[in-house]
């Protein structure tokens, strides 16, 4: 599969985002209306913006992709830049504490690292790979308890596969495998200078790994 290398296409932002749909359930007597979400859990979506294309070694990949990658018909690795979210300094060594179910949305996670500086606080990034899924993205939601470095959590979207213990939680380079939606805008033209901009767009893809 291909791997859009993150050490040759650095964006100057980035955004992942969980989408979805909804359905509202009528107007009630009294209150708001409630929401239901009828999709699954929802699934990613990336947008890099502005990767600046200065080399030629790194024109040739982007050129290269875009025509392996087969109009976006063909998945890619797509790794996510989480150093503003990690859960604190230095490397992070995060494992299954206990097994999961396919569509869960809790997590028990064991940390190896710095319980003081490394445990959760929400909002953090990680990937598994999955033996029939691959590399899938999930963003911690909420903690539910915490004992020292094992950790009881809720993640969105629901897992893509079930796990067993000792599964590694990768919170440093975590990745996705995705497709990119935007095949025709996806790189601008080449100036003057032989440089140019590439503005992905990426939608999670659910082939099999």
């Amino acid at each position: 599969m291909e791997v859009f290398n993150p050490y040759l296409f650095v964006p100057t932002k980035e955004r992942w985002r969980i989408a979805g749909s909804t359905i509202g359930g009528g107007v009630p007597v009294a209150g708001a209306p409630g929401l239901a979400r009828t999709d699954g859990g929802g699934f990613w979506v990336c947008e890099q913006t502005e990767i600046d294309l200065y080399e030629t070694e790194q024109l040739k990949e982007a050129r290269r992709l875009m025509a392996a990658l087969d109009g976006g018909s063909r998945p890619a690795i797509v790794f996510a830049f989480t150093g503003a979210t990690k859960p604190g300094p230095g490397s992070h060594s995060y494992f299954t504490d206990a097994p999961a179910a396919l569509r869960a949305t809790t997590l028990v996670l064991k940390n190896y690292g710095n319980v003081t500086t490394q445990n959760l606080k929400g909002g953090e990034d990680f990937s598994m790979f999955h033996p029939g899924k691959g590399y899938r993205l999930y963003r911690v939601a909420s903690i539910v308890s915490a004992v020292g470095g094992v950790q009881t959590v809720t993640i969105r979207p629901p897992l893509r596969e079930a796990v067993l213990t000792n599964v590694s939680a990768q919170f440093d380079t975590p990745a996705c495998q995705m497709r990119l939606a935007n095949p025709d805008d996806f790189l601008d033209a080449i100036d003057g200078l032989h440089t140019s901009v590439a503005n992905p767009v990426w939608v999670e893809s659910f082939d099999a790994a």
